[in-house]
């Protein structure tokens, strides 16, 4: 019976694979006696091998996996097709959702999110992983990515069974149908590419869990008031923590000199040693942040001249929060690697792992263990590596790129303009529905991007704020993110084709590459459920999207959506883009009175303190809104900065304050 369905499985593999090439096949010059060229009969024996590999689930073994070119494109294909047979990406989103508690109801509580906001990060996390899966090394990374954010689901292979099948269920019923290609060969490129996704987070999860649990919590605690650092005395007498001996001998042999000195000063005058000892003491300044205390262990340890450990001390932050997402731990790296380039010194980064561990084993002497120091070691020697396969190339590929750009002559630069979206619109051309600006506001935007890839070597801080601005403006706009890769390989060809140096056009790729991560990240972490429903521009969307969020954050929802530094106004964009319903549906819910058994909540201070000008704004963008403002603002009744307004219609005069417009004519 077995033996049966073994052979029935292999015959449904050769057929899938012999569809494969019966449906990507291009003309070959070179055929065997099937007619079939022989680079698509390697190709064909490379999708069978990833079929086979990935029939079941596979946790053994995470490693990065090349899905044949022509399969990527086939998976590529199909889930643009699924998408397309909903109005929004959300309600696919959504569909899954509703797939996931059909087929399996007890997994409901592992679904923390609610239904909208699952199906729109779902949609955009497998999008991109979409994209990527014709680069081995990408896709591991983004898979990797997504194994962390999972590792408090409990991964087993029955649950990845259940989570694929509903989603194949849900691709059946929407492709199956109008598509014979799907049942042939998509379903099987899914089921493998969604075994690999599953059995990865399950290697994620018992290999790394461990070490990502340990290093969270302890970095919370380190940044937070329950860190014990030590007081004025342990730092007087070198008690700090558990030092590393040869940071102990240097405080050592510094109390010995200090005591020779009051020695030689006590023959003098015997009352200077108290009046100096007071000094000292009251000079002493305790750290109180884990920077300070790693600044302090440098200069006990003797490295107060390494003063590029500030620089790294900037971004350790970012690392360190965000060691479960491998994406974002790279790119702090990255440019980390820039600010470090342009110091002008020897750096050794062992100092720093040295002073680092010292300093958290003197914040955490409670928690400190085998297993800490396990962790924090494995966090450095990734951070270490990637900072190190940086060394030398920032200063090198600046050079390079402004050479480039020098020597760029202004025919080879029209031609760059027209290659880099000729390009991009031959392999996106969905692309085309959202670049439809004139050419030439498009070849300034081709010119921009060039200047952006030599400032993000030059002034790489300045640039990662303004990247997160560019970013957050695009979520406004909802452009996809899986356009990004393609538009940076249409530039990075473009720009090979008018200039003849290797090392520009790398330097140019990475450089391009890096800004196109930072896009990518700000949008998805700004593409709130609030900005998708300005989007739409309908109430309803709105009122949907806000419900979700509890009472006392529904405000912030609605009037912030920051990254970094940077941060926009949902409202505010809203009345910018003319999505003049969902302004309405934000003003009314913000101005909505709502209370539980302690506290009652009204938007009232949070609009007026984000938006001092919201009255002139309304005025100018939209005196529509004005009613429903003015009818939100009548509970309010402390009246304040007034201001004096004329009813050009009738004539009376009225006063306009922050709570309420009240017409007073008649009133002497």
């Amino acid at each position: 019976m077995s033996d049966g369905g073994d052979e029935e499985e292999t015959d449904k593999l050769e057929a899938a694979t012999s569809e494969v090439g019966s449906v990507v096949s291009e003309d070959g010059a070179n055929s065997d006696a099937t007619g079939m060229s022989e680079e698509e009969a390697e190709d064909n024996a490379a999708t069978e091998e990833f079929l086979r590999r990935f029939e079941v689930v596979e946790s053994d073994d995470f490693s990065a996996v090349q899905i044949p070119p022509k399969l990527a494109v086939l998976i590529r294909g199909k889930w643009q097709a699924f998408l397309e047979k909903f109005p929004t990406r959300e309600q696919a989103g959504e569909a899954i959702y509703d797939s996931f508690m059909e087929e399996a109801p007890s997994l409901r509580p592992l679904f923390k999110t609610p239904r909208s906001v699952f199906g729109l990060r779902f949609i955009a996390s497998f999008t991109n992983l979409v994209a990527e899966c014709d680069d081995a090394e990408s896709l591991k990374r983004q898979v990797e990515t997504m194994g962390f954010q999972h590792l408090d689901s409990e991964v087993t292979p029955p649950r990845v069974d259940v989570i694929r099948d509903a989603i194949l269920g849900v691709m059946d019923s929407e492709l199956g149908e109008d598509d014979p290609q799907f049942d042939t060969v998509g379903r099987d490129a899914f089921k493998a590419l969604l075994n690999y996704i599953g059995g990865s987070f399950i290697f994620v999860t018992r290999e790394f869990a461990g070490r990502i649990r340990v290093i969270q919590r302890s970095w919370r605690i380190a940044n937070s008031k329950d860190a014990e650092f030590p007081d004025p005395a342990e730092l007087q007498s070198g008690t700090i923590g558990t030092m590393t001996a040869s940071a102990e001998n240097r405080l050592q042999e510094m109390q010995q000199k200090k005591q020779k000195e009051e020695e030689v000063v006590q023959e003098i005058d015997p009352n200077l040693v108290e009046l100096g000892a007071e000094f000292q003491a009251g000079d002493v300044k305790v750290p109180d942040t884990f920077p300070e205390m790693c600044l302090f262990n440098a200069a006990v340890m003797g490295y107060s001249n390494s003063k590029w450990m500030r620089l790294v001390l900037t971004h350790w932050d970012a690392m360190a929060t965000n060691v479960a997402n491998t994406y974002r731990l790279q790119e702090e790296c990255d440019v980390c690697s820039l600010v470090l380039a342009k110091y002008k010194g020897t750096i050794n980064l062992y100092e720093f792992k040295a002073v680092m561990l010292s300093s958290l084993r003197s914040v955490l002497p409670a928690e400190w263990d085998m297993d800490h120091e396990v962790a924090w070691n494995w966090l450095w020697d990734n951070v270490e590596r990637m900072l190190k396969a940086m060394f030398g190339l920032p200063s090198t590929y600046e050079k390079a790129i402004r050479n480039m750009i020098l020597d760029l002559s202004e025919e080879a630069r029209d031609q760059f303009r027209k290659g880099v979206f000729s390009k991009f619109f031959a392999a996106s051309p969905a692309g085309s529905n959202w670049l439809k600006q004139s050419t030439g506001r498009l070849y300034f935007i081709a010119d921009r991007i060039m200047e952006i890839s030599l400032e993000m070597l030059s002034e790489p801080h300045r640039m990662v704020d303004e990247i997160s601005a560019l970013g957050l403006r695009h979520v406004g706009y909802g452009v996809p993110t899986e356009f990004f890769p393609p538009l940076v390989h249409a530039y990075v060809e473009a720009i090979r084709e008018v200039q003849s140096s290797e090392v520009a056009g790398d330097a140019f790729r990475w450089s391009l590459n890096l800004a196109a991560k930072m896009l990518v990240r700000v949008i998805l972490e700004g593409s709130t459920v609030v900005m998708k429903a300005i989007n739409v521009n309908s109430e309803l969307s709105l009122r949907k999207a806000i419900a979700v969020a509890p009472r006392g954050s529904r405000a912030k929802e609605l009037l912030e959506v920051s990254c970094g530094t940077q941060s926009i106004s949902p409202l505010y964009w809203a009345l910018e883009s003319g999505s003049f319903n969902s302004a309405r549906a934000m003003i009314q819910d913000l101005l909505t009175i709502r209370a539980d058994r302690d506290v009652y909540y009204y938007g009232y201070e949070e609009l007026f303190q984000r938006h001092q000008d919201l009255i002139q704004k309304l005025c100018m963008s939209a005196p529509l809104l004005l009613d429903t403002l003015f009818d939100g603002l009548i509970w309010r009744t402390v009246l304040v900065l007034w201001t004096s307004a004329i009813d050009q219609e009738s004539g009376l005069q009225g006063y306009v304050a922050r709570g309420a417009c009240l017409d007073i004519s008649g009133i002497s």
